[in-house]
């Protein structure tokens, strides 16, 4: 009798194959798992790069606002006439004449350029005012500039400024200064050469004595 050959036996037992486990309903196949952590990871270092790109275009500009600033407000002094601002016409608080040149103390001078509706500038004042009784070897004089004057003087009694201030009543002094807002603040040698200008309030008491400390004139 001829032997029948014995049928092929499961996949499993065929040395070249490899079991299955597709036909698992709880399989996950091991390949598009690592896709998608590689997706996530390659989603993760791109935000990274996105974010460390963001923070160094920041720095750049913001170094180049300062010194476009810097050199906007270099040129402003440049333009300062500083016979004509410090001989410019201005009233007291009592309305007499005087000029700046009147105000100006012999070492420096600090003017603050302000207006009794300006928010910044009302905040900024208890600051000069500190500032004043912290450097008196530095003048200081408040200017009102395009202000009524009973509006001024309520502001000043209001931020209990102790420092004189002079009325600029149509404005001619804050041009002349090159003024680009309020409150504008100019510091003066003691011949009337601006030293320093400073356009924007100061925000605190440490930057006002910078601005003083970093100006010490000649």
């Amino acid at each position: 009798m001829v032997d029948v050959p014995e049928p092929p036996t499961e996949a499993a037992d065929n040395p070249f194959e490899q079991p299955s486990d597709y036909g698992d309903p709880d399989f996950t196949p091991r390949r598009r798992s690592l896709g998608v952590r590689t997706l996530a990871l390659c989603v993760l270092v791109a935000m990274m790069a996105a974010i460390l790109a963001g923070f160094i275009a920041s720095i750049l500009l913001s170094r180049d606002s300062k010194q476009a600033n810097a050199e906007m407000t270099l040129t402003a002094i440049d333009e300062i006439d500083t016979d004509a601002l410090v001989g410019r016409r201005l009233l007291t608080v009592d309305g007499k004449a005087t000029t700046l040149y009147q105000q100006m103390g012999k070492q420096r001078t600090l003017v603050n350029f302000w207006q009794s509706t300006c928010t910044p500038c009302i905040k900024e004042m208890p600051l000069l005012e500190q500032a004043q009784a912290a450097n008196p070897d530095v003048a200081f004089v408040g200017v009102a500039t395009q202000d009524r004057l009973e509006a001024a003087k309520k502001l000043a009694i209001q931020t209990k400024i102790t420092y004189p201030w002079v009325q600029d009543p149509d404005g001619t002094l804050f041009y002349e200064a090159n003024a680009a807002g309020l409150p504008t603040t100019l510091l003066l040698d003691s011949d009337g050469q601006v030293l320093a200008l400073e356009t924007g309030a100061f925000t605190s008491a440490k930057e006002l004595q910078s601005f003083l400390d970093d100006n010490p004139g000649s």
